[in-house]
């Protein structure tokens, strides 16, 4: 609730967001929603509903960094946006080439074609808003670069869409119940659209979770635990912080001998 940061995939591929809420309810501040570097994640089961957006990385719910591969911006590719609603965003719901001007100024040796997310697939998400932004609801700023973004069962209402309009994102009518209406019985829909014989969102190693079978369910109508996540073995090193936002004082010795150390 009104996070003035992003959720960040940024070190490291094959990561998982799923079932989170990003909410604002006011405009004190710019809020955040997601930003992606990296590739194999899986954004899955999420609510997005911010009443003002950050300027600086390009009004959004969810950056797909564009940047070099193999370096620390690396582009955002092979990701999977699934049963997500995106509700009355100030911003656009998804942004395909964040700070592109400043990547192209970091990578000069760099083609922008070069540096463009790719092969992003889209399924069963819902694009609403019944009150005006400013905005649409996607912003490519290079859509004659070919991308390979797959669409299936998208439904938009309320605002253009800044995209050419395809069979996968079809105009829909405002619902009343947004969560009951995201719901997928059948996630053939989303492994049709993936050539190889594995999906970006099958079970990762060491999580001890089943997404598929999340994934038919639909938004939960709050987060999920970590003890719904984490393997069994982790659960009594997990500590409380994430519970109280506070440390403990056997880690609060422990920062401070970890800082003793670094200090030249």
């Amino acid at each position: 609730m009104n996070c003035r940061g992003t959720l960040n995939f940024r070190h490291g591929d094959k990561q998982a967001a799923v079932n989170n809420f990003f909410i604002s309810n006011d405009t004190l501040f710019e809020y955040g929603g997601m930003f992606i570097w990296g590739s194999s994640h899986l954004i899955a089961n999420n609510y997005f509903n911010l009443s003002k957006t950050i300027r600086s990385r390009g009004h959004a719910a969810i950056y797909l960094n564009p940047g070099a591969p193999a370096s620390e911006h690396v582009m955002a590719f092979d990701i999977d946006i699934i049963n997500n609603i995106f509700e009355n965003i100030n911003g656009y719901a998804i942004h395909f080439s964040p700070m592109l001007a400043n990547r192209v100024q970091n990578f000069p040796h760099l083609k922008v074609p070069q540096m463009v997310p790719h092969d992003i697939r889209l399924v069963n998400n819902c694009f609403y808003a019944d009150k005006p932004s400013g905005f649409k609801f996607f912003r490519d700023d290079c859509p004659t670069i070919e991308k390979k973004i797959n669409w299936a069962n998208n439904s938009y209402y309320g605002l253009e869409t800044g995209l050419a309009i395809n069979n996968g994102l079809r105009k829909g009518q405002r619902h009343r119940h947004l969560l009951s209406f995201q719901k997928i019985s059948d996630v053939s829909k989303c492994i049709a659209l993936k050539n190889e014989t594995h999906f970006a969102y099958r079970n990762f190693d060491g999580i001890d979770f089943d997404f598929n079978c999340k994934l038919s369910g639909g938004i939960n109508g709050k987060p999920l635990r970590a003890t719904d996540i984490l393997p069994p073995w982790m659960i009594p090193e997990l500590g409380t912080y994430h519970k109280t936002g506070k440390l403990t004082k056997l880690q609060q010795k422990r920062l401070r001998e970890i800082n003793h150390r670094s200090k030249p």
